[in-house]
């Protein structure tokens, strides 16, 4: 494996080339490593900051010293590539899957669109060693002979609004060999049991409304089991017409559940503080979003002002209140309007003094993916700010999607620290954002 380093023999040039040595001796990977201090080589790959490192050819790092986790990523041996020698690819989607095919799209388009030497996604010739792999999962994606898209949603109201939603924006990405499968559809077996009627009536109700977008596409209906589907004979079971699955595991028998103290006595708790930020997070479908609104209603009755918003695309506090509230403002974070903000923002402000030819290449820069990272950062980070002297209630978005909307707060603290730690200089922006840091832990 051919690695380089490039740069202009610095300390952080050397540091990363020993960090290199060390992380592949650690896992036994043989290196041939090099140190390229040639200016001439650096503009040829578009390399503006370094240190810098190609692994195989392939740009991978520059800027800055990289973290050992990525140097191990870099030289460990790569997955077979899937997309070869296909014959099926089943892409089972829910709520908020489409944001990852999403941004592959915007990022192969802007790879096609943008010949500047770097971006904020990284140094341009690096990108575009990528832009065929983009591609041909793109492709893949939009063939409706090699991939089948598997709506999944629950016979649920805003479950099935979310998959019409999903199943629009798939799609306008090219995404149009579409199936859904309705799992969970409860049917009353004990028809004098008026809970259980009430609650097949609602699944009927949500089934019937169902939009026309959904009803035009093949369907599945999957039963709600009365079994774990856990295991290899119950997910079998689940293709069949059986109501029970035989296994040889011990009988589980569920500990006595403890009584919790309520939402009630948690808003009383809450609202003694007299601001506070509180943050529902777990996993999507858990409730959260229920719980969120439960939670603001009751600081409001309680007497607070509360400010309720959410980073879930999905957006289903206003479904949920269904209505105006005094003493409750409700919005959310819009990825698409907060990124035009914050275009219009910068443009105003960084390219208030460039001509035309500048300002039409910062406007182009600023059409990259990660802007709409940014924005989204610095709308949480105003939302977050806003609970030094109230309420807020924030309904996130699936666990996994908001731990990486944190760890931005943490990855750009530590980038400010290293910056002022090299020029050893210390800014209210580094305090700034170290609060926010712990707001958000």
């Amino acid at each position: 494996m051919e690695v380089v380093v490039f740069g202009l023999g610095c300390s952080e040039c050397h540091s990363t080339a020993g960090l290199v040595e060390r992380v592949a001796n650690k896992l036994n990977i043989p290196v041939h490593l090099t140190l390229n201090e040639s200016k001439k080589e650096r503009e040829r790959l578009g390399i503006h900051t370094t240190p810098a490192v190609a692994v195989d050819g392939q740009l991978v790092h520059s800027r800055g010293i990289p973290s050992h986790e990525k140097v191990a990523v870099w030289l460990m041996p790569k997955p077979l590539d899937l997309l070869k020698h296909p014959t099926r690819h089943l892409f089972f989607t829910g709520k908020g899957g489409v944001g990852k095919t999403s941004l592959s799209t915007a990022v192969a388009l802007h790879l096609a669109n943008n010949d500047q030497g770097a971006s904020c996604l990284g140094p341009h010739s690096g990108l575009k060693m990528q832009e065929i792999r983009f591609k041909a999962a793109l492709d893949a994606l939009s063939n409706p002979a090699l991939t089948s898209v598997i709506l999944v949603t629950r016979p649920d109201k805003g479950a099935i609004a979310e998959a019409s939603r999903t199943s629009d924006e798939l799609k306008e990405l090219g995404l149009n060999n579409q199936r859904l499968v309705v799992n969970g559809v409860f049917h009353a077996s004990d028809k004098t049991d008026v809970v259980a009627n009430a609650f097949e009536a609602l699944v009927s109700q949500a089934l019937d409304e169902m939009p026309g977008n959904l009803r035009g596409l093949p369907q599945d209906l999957v039963p709600l089991r009365a079994f774990d589907t856990v295991g290899l004979p119950a997910l079998r079971a689940l293709l069949s017409a059986k109501t029970h699955v035989s296994t040889s595991a011990t009988p589980f028998t569920a500990p006595k559940m403890q009584h919790g103290i309520g939402l009630a006595a948690l808003a009383d708790e809450l609202a003694q503080a007299g601001r506070s930020l509180i943050m529902v997070m777990g996993k999507g479908g858990v409730g959260k979003t229920t719980v969120a609104a439960a939670l603001a209603l009751g600081l409001v009755q309680r007497g607070k002002t509360v400010h309720l918003s959410t980073t879930d695309p999905a957006a289903h506090l206003a479904g949920t209140l269904e209505g105006v509230v005094d003493g409750l403002r409700v919005d959310r974070i819009d990825p698409q309007v907060e990124t035009q903000r914050y275009v219009d923002k910068i443009m105003a402000t960084k390219g208030a003094g460039l001509n035309e030819q500048e300002r039409a290449l910062m406007l182009e820069d600023l059409k990259s993916p990660c802007t709409e990272e940014v924005a989204v950062f610095h709308a949480f980070s105003r939302v977050v700010s806003e609970a030094r002297s109230a309420f807020v209630v924030l309904d996130t978005a699936p666990t996994g999607h908001s731990m990486l909307l944190m760890d931005a707060t943490g990855a750009y603290h530590r980038q400010m620290l290293r910056e002022f730690e090299t020029h050893g200089t210390a800014h209210f922006g580094v305090d700034a954002l170290g609060r926010l840091v712990a707001r958000s832990e």
